[in-house]
């Protein structure tokens, strides 16, 4: 158990390191690549109720496929980090709609959003450290998308760029398996 743990710790810094590395002007050409990777899945041109995630400063940004999904006329659902380490889920699509949460990260407010149940969820954009040429998740570690992911029958869609896709990730039983992972080179399905 413990060779696991530092072992996604020693994954996780050592991607974190890649990602601050990558210039701003390739993050963003990049996370458009991968998003027209994405909007081109079937899952995801048949999906009514898509989830996404405001992106942290170096992470793969899904911006342009939400809006291509805004614009389908898909809603588009957020999540907001709650106190027992779950997301509760926000149907948002305005700037005004979000505010700065947890982690820093822009988070849906309650008060101006549509509460929405996992079980409405068509299509997950899920983002990740790095996943696995099997589709399976390195998150963060607060554990919050594994639980939200395991609730809900929704294709889920990993998020991210090329070299974050590995031959194998360090993971545990609890770990999220992607049905497919998205790149701006690549697409790979479990």
């Amino acid at each position: 158990m413990q060779d696991v743990f530092e072992e996604k710790r020693s994954c996780r810094k050592a991607m974190r390191r890649l990602l601050a590395a990558q210039e701003r002007s390739e993050t963003i050409e990049k996370s458009n690549a991968a998003s027209l990777a994405l909007i081109s899945l079937d899952a995801f041109k048949g999906a009514n109720t898509v989830m996404a995630y405001m992106a942290m400063k170096h992470e793969c940004n899904p911006e342009f496929a939400v809006k291509t999904a805004i614009e389908l006329g898909k809603t588009v659902v957020f999540p907001r980090c709650i106190e027992n380490g779950g997301l509760e889920l926000y149907a948002a699509s305005r700037p005004e709609d979000f505010s700065v949460g947890a982690y820093g990260i822009l988070e849906p407010i309650p008060e101006r959003c549509r509460l929405v149940s996992p079980a409405e969820l068509d299509f997950i954009i899920v983002p990740g450290v790095c996943f696995s040429k099997k589709c399976v998740r390195l998150g963060q570690g607060g554990g919050y998308y594994d639980r939200l992911l395991s609730s809900t029958p929704a294709f889920k869609c990993g998020f991210c760029f090329d070299f974050q896709v590995m031959d194998e990730v360090p993971h545990e039983a609890h770990d999220a398996v992607c049905d497919c992972v998205t790149t701006n080179g690549f697409t790979v399905f479990s």
